[in-house]
């Protein structure tokens, strides 16, 4: 066979191998991309259903989780701020992952996003809350912080301001309010690669008297 022939016949050889590794390339290429994408939707999903709704059982109180309030009454002048030091203590023998966003929040709006839970009460009556529910992006690893066992953390919270500053209670009519405050939460982390701590810890009930500025009825 001439040489020449046998050359022509080695590069169309070599120019199919070429466009079948090529459209072999492209195909791979695709489905790998689609792959990601597909995988990324679903990280996106689960991060939202964790956020909002929360991934892990519903329980009651453990016990290896305790919440304390300080101080456990004070009187204060209506509009005034209304400080309180909440404090978690792990009592349980193994370190736990806990979301630190403590911030007061109204029981009653359900977030899964914000733990501290807050319900407000005038003669056992509930008090009103003014403003919307506070929807944050999910979220991320360093918004988690570890206890070891026997260790305690503290925030310092004004419930004159509750989360992100969406609302407030009307606690503008003088008396003695009855603030319960616990820690509650189902959002399991599990998207952001923790494993954070779910559940409820013990209530708190705490006696806040409003008064009156001096020279108002």
């Amino acid at each position: 066979m001439n040489h020449r022939v046998l050359q022509r016949r080695y590069l169309l050889v070599a120019a199919a191998v070429i466009v079948v590794a090529a459209v072999a390339g492209l195909l791979t290429g695709n489905w790998i991309s689609a792959r990601m994408d597909a995988r990324a939707r679903e990280r996106e999903k689960l991060a939202e259903i964790d956020e909002y709704q929360g991934l892990a059982e519903r329980s009651g109180i453990t016990g290896e989780l305790t919440l304390d309030v300080r101080p456990a009454s004070q009187t204060v002048n209506a509009g005034a701020p209304i400080r309180l030091t909440v404090t978690l203590t792990n009592r349980s023998m193994r370190s736990l992952t806990l979301n630190s966003w403590i911030e007061p929040y109204p029981a009653m709006l359900g977030s899964n996003q914000l733990p501290l839970k807050v319900d407000i009460r005038l003669r056992r009556q509930p008090v009103s809350y003014h403003g919307d529910s506070v929807i944050r992006s999910p979220h991320k690893k360093k918004d988690f912080v570890a206890l070891r066992p026997g260790e305690s953390r503290s925030v310092v919270i004004d419930l004159m301001k509750p989360a992100s500053g969406r609302g407030r209670w009307d606690m503008a009519a003088p008396g003695t309010y009855e603030v319960a405050l616990w820690y509650e939460t189902y959002l399991s982390g599990k998207y952001a690669g923790v494993r954070a701590w779910t559940g409820m810890t013990n209530p708190f009930v705490v006696q806040v008297t409003v008064v009156a500025p001096r020279g108002k009825p």
